[in-house]
């Protein structure tokens, strides 16, 4: 950390550079994503060929010179990408460096300091240690390093529909106007100013089926481009920071898929889902869980990849065993007169 480091960072800290400040940051979240590449660059940051940049993004726009981005790269929904930190009252800047053919998954988090090396991915998690190249990585809370090989395979669990396009080709399967207007009220619905009886009918505009007595609260990532593949069951919850995606796809093609969430379902914060999964009926989706297969009824399942851990609390199912106890005991004790 350096003079002029410091001198930038108070800068930003007065009127003016705070204005300057939720300028840049607005810019870097919505419009298409070829001009908030180039915007980046324009901040400072060594921007490579054909880097795809979604919506929902936090990127540095203090440091932006201390980002390299490689060609091929495709930053996902509701992820993040940090140059500074602030450490027990004190500025930590570092370099970012993300190599080439690089896809971070949504709702990921990248430290300062930290390398990407070429043809990874990235997932759910915050990442605050180097990746080698050719690596499936996931952060914190459960770190893990996977090694590609020619032998790796998608997951067969999940129903997705196949296209002949990469992310690369987004405006073949998607209107960028309609995309952009999805992302804009997608991004205002997670305002916590908003109540939740207007935040279900922005949902409903985009295409999001709700279900009755739904409860959702500010700050959860919802997909911007196919939130019409979106259903929720009646009086389910769904916590802040979590993340649904429709899409994916930067290895075998571009794929989508429905996201079916039944009845009285609990989506704990920052849990992932993947497209292509359903979630049964009573079953809770722990924090911090990465779902990529269907969860079955009335269980609880957490971890990255997403387990079953236990069963839900049935509270109908215990007053019926104890009542029914209770009434055998009563019985009993009659019998005994």
């Amino acid at each position: 950390m350096t003079e002029d480091e410091i001198k930038k960072y108070r800068c930003m800290n007065s009127l003016l550079g705070k204005m300057r400040f939720n300028l840049r940051i607005r810019m870097l979240q919505y419009g298409i994503p070829s001009i908030k590449a180039a915007y980046l660059s324009i901040l400072g940051a060594k921007i490579g060929n054909d880097v795809m940049i979604t919506h929902g993004n936090t990127i540095d726009s203090i440091f932006s010179e201390k980002i390299s981005i490689g060609n091929n790269t495709i930053i996902g929904m509701g992820s993040s990408v940090f140059a500074h930190e602030i450490l027990d009252g004190e500025l930590r800047v570092g370099e970012v460096n993300i190599g080439k053919n690089i896809l971070i998954c949504v709702g990921a988090v990248i430290l300062p300091g930290v390398s990407i090396g070429d043809n990874s991915i990235l997932s759910l998690g915050v990442l605050a240690s180097d990746v080698e190249a050719n690596t499936f990585v996931i952060g914190l809370p459960e770190p893990i390093r996977h090694p590609f090989s020619r032998k790796t395979k998608s997951n067969a669990k999940r129903k997705l529909e196949k296209t002949p396009f990469t992310l690369f080709d987004w405006r073949k399967f998607r209107d960028p106007i309609i995309a952009l207007i999805n992302n804009i009220l997608l991004e205002i619905q997670k305002s916590p100013r908003i109540p939740n009886s207007l935040r279900k009918e922005i949902l409903r505009a985009v295409g999001v089926k709700i279900g009755k007595g739904l409860i959702i609260v500010p700050n959860v990532n919802i997909d911007g481009w196919f939130p019409e593949l979106i259903k929720t069951g009646d009086d389910s919850v769904i916590k802040r920071h979590s993340v649904s995606a429709t899409y994916e796809g930067i290895i075998g093609g571009f794929r989508k898929g429905k996201i079916i969430i039944g009845k009285n379902v609990m989506i704990s914060p920052s849990a992932g889902l993947l497209p292509g999964i359903e979630i049964h009926d009573n079953a809770e989706i722990l924090p911090y869980a990465f779902v990529v297969s269907d969860v079955t009824e009335n269980i609880q399942v957490e971890g990255i990849l997403a387990r079953k851990v236990g069963e839900v609390f049935n509270f109908e199912e215990f007053t019926d065993q104890l009542f029914n106890y209770s009434q055998d005991v009563w019985d009993e004790m009659k019998k005994s007169k």
